[in-house]
């Protein structure tokens, strides 16, 4: 693949900078999870000094998706997703600018050890309402309408249904409980889009008032899968750093509930929505299980794992009728505490463009 690359880049590199004069200095692979590669491309120019590219090999059969989304007008901006450079379709590469600025990870840990240096609550919660509305905006713009969830190739069920691990972790009667309300799920509808895949604070960047979610995944699955991933991550920082920082995860994610329920033209929320969390929890402990040990990892997944199973447990005890549907409303903006003066308009849906 860098052979590839370092032969694609210089050729078209001019292009891309069209005023600058920038030149290829190396071009390496990036430490990613299992299954994906990335690598990065390093240019310099004289006046603009180094800037990063970074190259992601995708699966053939998003090539449709890729090329959707270059379709959609300033979609970089509206999505919060780097700026695609170039798409290599017979290598299935695409191509994207990187971004600068630090991930939502270190800013939550800064901000609870109450750092000089650290991001304020307000910056905080802009980036939390962005996020909100860049991915309901994304599923306005991609919807493919909707499908029974039975018929779609979801992880959260596909896991709850085949991995021996959760047996070792969870008491029969449980697990067996979870699994009978997963099946009466697989009968419902859902809409469907493009999604993120992992909008998780490790892969959201912040500088200034710049948001950027990185790591784009072009797949096309239910809508549930992105907020229920962005709202487990935020528990588990919340559950990890320092109780002073309790507050202000919260109120991120009653942000991001209320903001996205803004955004969005559909009503996936009528959903148990309950077990979509509980069964995105348990994909956490699967993928800790599965991830590689090392010492940072190993300390990440002891913590975690407590406060996952705890909540499993929690989710066990409650009483679950059949079929499991239960409304579920967003918080109202007093809860979200939302600032009137955001520069992203509260207009549910109604007039977000879809060109």
């Amino acid at each position: 693949m860098k052979l590839i690359l370092n032969a694609k880049v210089k050729e078209r590199l001019q292009g891309y900078y069209p005023n600058d004069k920038f030149s290829l200095c190396s071009i390496n692979r990036v430490n990613t999870k299992p299954n994906s590669t990335v690598h990065r491309i390093r240019i310099f120019d004289k006046s603009k000094g180094y800037q990063d590219l970074y190259a992601k090999e995708c699966q053939t059969e998003v090539a449709p998706n890729i090329h959707e989304m270059i379709s959609l007008k300033d979609s970089h901006e509206r999505l919060l997703i780097p700026r695609i450079m170039d798409y290599y379709e017979e290598e299935n590469i695409v191509l994207s600018e990187g971004v600068k600025g630090e991930t939502l990870s270190k800013s939550l840990l800064k901000h609870s050890l109450s750092l000089g240096f650290a991001l304020n609550t307000e910056t905080l919660l802009m980036s939390s309402r962005k996020i909100g509305h860049a991915i309901g905006v994304l599923q306005n713009l991609t919807n493919r309408g909707t499908e029974r969830l039975g018929d779609l190739d979801i992880y959260l069920i596909k896991e709850i249904e085949n991995e021996e691990y959760f047996k070792t972790i969870l008491k029969k009667d449980l697990l067996k409980d979870i699994k009978a309300q997963t099946e009466n799920l697989k009968g419902l509808k859902t809409n469907i889009s493009q999604y993120h895949g992992d909008p998780s604070p490790h892969n959201i960047f912040m500088k200034d008032d710049q948001v950027h979610l990185i790591d784009y995944s072009f797949h096309v699955n239910a809508t549930f899968l992105d907020p229920a991933l962005y709202l487990v991550s935020l528990e588990l920082a919340r559950s990890r750093l320092f109780h002073s920082i309790d507050d202000t995860v919260l109120k991120m994610e009653n942000v991001f509930l209320y903001t996205y329920a803004e955004t969005i033209k559909h009503d996936d929320w009528i959903y148990e929505w309950p077990l979509i969390k509980t069964l995105t929890y348990l994909h956490f402990l699967l993928m800790y299980a599965k991830r590689k040990k090392t010492i940072k990892n190993s300390l990440v997944a002891s913590i975690d794992r407590r406060y996952l199973i705890k909540k499993i447990i929690e989710h066990g005890k409650r009483q679950h009728p059949i079929p499991t549907l239960q409304p579920f409303s967003p918080p109202s903006m007093r809860d979200a505490e939302i600032c009137e003066q955001s520069d992203i308009p509260s207009n549910n849906g109604k007039e977000v463009s879809d060109d």
